[in-house]
């Protein structure tokens, strides 16, 4: 979950959930990053629709087709030994070249 800057316009609708009627105002919002199921999706969706404060809800869905089911997102193992989240971010850096 991040927070970010967000700059709005408010339409001119009769109650805007916060600031003025044509007033341009900073606000802060929250992205929301999450996993789920395909067969989740509708339930929620609406959901999100039903508890956001305006009529345009900003979201993207991008999934995670995996056609090799022994590999990738999802799959557990064990460890000869704990690490600590930084050794752990530290091997995958090792593996996976980060571009900026």
């Amino acid at each position: 979950m991040w927070k970010v800057p967000a700059l709005l316009n408010r339409a001119k609708t009769p109650t805007p959930f916060s600031g003025k009627i044509g007033v341009r105002q900073h606000e802060k919002e929250v992205r929301i990053e999450s996993l789920f199921y395909a067969h989740q999706q509708a339930k929620i969706l609406n959901a999100l629709f039903k508890a956001h404060p305006y009529e345009e809800v900003a979201y993207y869905i991008n999934t995670l087709d995996n056609s090799l089911q022994t590999t990738g997102s999802g799959m557990t193992g064990i460890l000869k030994s704990q690490w600590t989240k930084k050794n752990f971010c530290l091997q995958l850096s090792r593996i996976w070249v980060a571009v900026y």
